[in-house]
């Protein structure tokens, strides 16, 4: 499992050194603020608005394609101070019910601005290798390891890995924002590379 975690850790700095930029804005510093996309709206509406070309929004948020974008997600708006309504709560105060926003949403729109336009998290494929057939229905909650990426509606990956020391599958999910399918299948390639990929399991009969 050493091998797994050195692996892992290269990929999240490959993702981090590939998107590296500018220091997230902070909107508490007086800056500027950030305000939640509705349906339909765009970084351009958003520049037109306040007077501030899109390049700005842009690059004050990293995005390097706004067409995946995604209604929900918060952008932020520098160096400008927001209409009245314009501005979406801190993330610390946001429960379940503002806003209509339930639970799943609101890690959804958490993880959305700290993995940024082209990062990725890992993400155990299950709680062990390779259980045995029916064993996982007496352990109802290890189902969220594989559900989790349906729930916040986020494109997910599945690595194979290569075997463990018994012989047994090794895998990992690669996660990233919605819309970014693309990133995902390209970590997992590489981690696919440098494992060598999926290779069949030992006799343990």
């Amino acid at each position: 499992m050493g091998r797994l975690a050195l692996a892992c850790l290269l990929v999240l700095a490959a993702a981090c050194s590939s998107s590296r930029g500018p220091a997230l804005p902070d909107a508490r510093a007086g800056k500027g603020f950030y305000h939640e996309l509705a349906t339909g709206e765009t970084v351009w509406q958003l520049s037109q608005r306040y007077g501030i070309p899109v390049e700005a929004i842009l690059l004050a948020n990293r995005i390097e394609d706004p067409r995946h974008l995604a209604p929900g997600m918060r952008i932020f708006v520098p160096g400008v101070r927001p209409l009245p309504g314009d501005e979406a709560p801190p993330l610390e105060d946001m429960g379940p019910l503002v806003r209509g926003c339930t639970p799943s949403e609101a890690l959804r729109q958490e993880l959305t601005e700290l993995l940024g336009p082209n990062g990725v998290f890992l993400y155990p494929s299950y709680t062990r290798p390779a259980p045995l057939h029916h064993e996982p229905l007496m352990r109802p909650l290890d189902w969220i390891y594989t559900a989790i990426g349906n729930v916040l509606q986020m494109p997910i990956t599945q690595v194979p890995l290569g075997l463990s020391t018994q012989g047994l599958p090794l895998g990992v999910q690669v996660g990233a924002r919605s819309g970014n399918d693309a990133v995902t299948i390209a970590v997992a390639i590489a981690l696919e590379k440098a494992f060598g990929g999926w290779i069949p399991p030992k006799n343990l009969a």
